[in-house]
């Protein structure tokens, strides 16, 4: 009697797994960040992957280590933000990222 219950129980959670993955599968998600000059004046940037494949659940489980990564990245390699603070990161949607924002 265990033994099918813990069949049952198994086959529920793998139906529900299997339900609410569409909506994380779905990919096209980057790390959008957000850098203020001294001015306030606001420039996001967008970081993805080469084919814009991450999805959204990949994202938000990497997110705090992504922005720390690009925010490096950023500090050597991308001088236009020189003096710029970061204000915000977020899971971003890689085809209609909003470049002109704030």
């Amino acid at each position: 009697m265990s033994t099918i219950r813990a069949t049952l129980a198994a086959l529920t959670m793998a139906g529900t797994m299997a339900v609410a993955a569409p909506t994380y599968a779905d990919g096209g998600y980057g790390i959008g960040m957000y850098f203020a000059d001294a001015d306030g004046k606001v420039t996001p940037t967008l970081f993805s992957e080469p084919n814009g494949t991450m999805d959204l659940a990949s994202c938000r489980a990497r997110l705090e280590y992504l922005t720390k990564k690009f925010y490096r990245m950023v500090r050597n390699n991308m001088h236009e933000f020189d003096g710029m603070k970061l204000v915000k990161s977020e899971c971003a949607k890689v085809d209609n990222f909003d470049f002109g924002s704030n």
